[in-house]
């Protein structure tokens, strides 16, 4: 069944004290064990889980050699309040994509949620590249410290997370660039673990008529 539509980041809303059915963003050919996916959480680690098998659900009694699979819906039960989204957090400055007006910049927060130290890999989805993203670094230039765009390749990987560790990715559109009014392409940030979050990213150039 291929569901087709738009993509939006839209993250799990927990229901307390509830079990909840959900699904998550895998890597197909990677995917992680229940036990990698959920040890972040106190709020999961006690690993009520099940899954549909020959049309019972049925609890997963071994999360440490159990994959998940990708495009599986799960009844998962949430232990008092959470706000986890898996080995990988990937958090927006508001709402469900990134939109880049002339001038402007998004910044999105990264962070390893997971028990272990991880790197994350950014890839750009998209026809042709489908956006000329950049991203900014602080860098020396003519004796001062000043924001150095530089474009992101359509793989790029960040430098590893320790547990907890968080990072802040500024994202730019070189507008000079694009060839459209409105151009738009997608963010696959993914885990080593095999976790992954897409983030929808669009931009507009005002001096491009928008009629054919």
């Amino acid at each position: 069944w291929n569901l087709e539509g738009y993509v939006f980041h839209e993250p799990v809303r927990w229901k307390a004290d509830s079990f909840n059915l959900v699904g998550f963003c895998l890597d197909p050919q990677s995917p992680p064990t229940f036990e990698q996916f959920f040890a972040g959480s106190a709020a999961h680690r006690h690993h009520r889980i099940y899954r549909l098998m020959d049309g019972h659900w049925t609890l997963v009694a071994n999360p440490t050699g159990t994959v998940m699979r990708a495009g599986e819906a799960l009844w998962v039960h949430c232990r008092g309040s959470s706000d986890y989204q898996g080995p990988l957090s990937v958090k927006l400055p508001a709402g469900r994509q990134l939109v880049l007006d002339e001038g402007g910049q998004a910044q999105v927060v990264l962070a390893n949620a997971a028990n272990d130290p991880s790197a994350v890999r950014i890839e750009t989805v998209g026809p042709g590249g489908g956006l000329p993203l950049t991203y900014v670094v602080r860098g020396i230039t003519t004796g001062r410290m000043d924001d150095l765009p530089l474009d992101l390749p359509a793989d790029h990987r960040i430098p590893t997370l320790e547990p907890g560790e968080q990072t802040a990715l500024r994202l730019r559109v070189r507008h000079e660039r694009m060839t459209a009014p409105s151009q738009g392409a997608l963010l696959r940030f993914s885990h080593e673990c095999g976790a992954q979050v897409w983030v929808p990213v669009m931009a507009r150039r005002a001096d491009l008529s928008s009629n054919p």
